[in-house]
């Protein structure tokens, strides 16, 4: 196989799961399933919140909120 493929595919993985995370947790979070009070919780919605954020950013300045502020960027991340 060839490296650069390899490493594309692995980056690939990377953001997928990433995203898949950070939407899992703001839903959660939305829902008060979680508890951003708690400090352990807030770092790790944090953590994700800070790495996606900059995948987003360029794509929330192009693209509006759909109706009732549902955010597309992730799935435009993800395709």
């Amino acid at each position: 196989m060839n490296p650069v493929f390899y490493l594309i595919t692995i980056v690939t993985d990377i953001v997928f799961w990433l995203v898949l995370i950070s939407v899992i947790l703001s839903w959660l979070a939305a829902f008060r399933v979680i508890n951003l009070q708690n400090t352990t919780m807030r770092r790790v919605y944090d953590f994700f919140t800070g790495l996606t954020e900059r995948l987003y950013a360029p794509i929330r300045r192009v693209l509006p909120t759909v109706y009732g502020g549902i955010d597309i960027a992730p799935v435009i991340v993800l395709i």
